[in-house]
């Protein structure tokens, strides 16, 4: 199931933006860590699951508003299980190959 939702995302970006990476670098994105930061988190290298979620829904992402499928990306490429998705993230899905 993760490596099916995981590829249906990564072709997704690649389809609408040219890169899974590319969201990270989208300025709705940028903003989004803008705002982020201005609440008192500490750090432009990662994001938040919810600003991310945003972000994919702003960006016209399809399963942005599916709970199971937006869960079952974001906790794919949360390695380290914290919550959150860093560019490296998305430049590893960029490079994966699904089995």
């Amino acid at each position: 199931e993760r490596g099916v939702a995981l590829a249906g995302f990564r072709r997704w970006c690649q389809k609408c933006l040219g890169s899974c990476v590319a969201v990270w670098d989208h300025e709705e994105a940028v903003a989004a860590r803008k705002k982020q930061e201005a609440k008192g988190w500490a750090s432009d290298k990662k994001m938040m699951f919810s600003p991310f979620s945003r972000t994919l829904q702003a960006l016209g992402w399809p399963e942005a508003t599916n709970k199971e499928m937006r869960s079952l990306v974001l906790t794919s490429l949360d390695l380290i299980g914290c919550g959150v998705v860093e560019r490296r993230d998305l430049e590893w899905l960029d490079k994966w190959r699904a089995p």
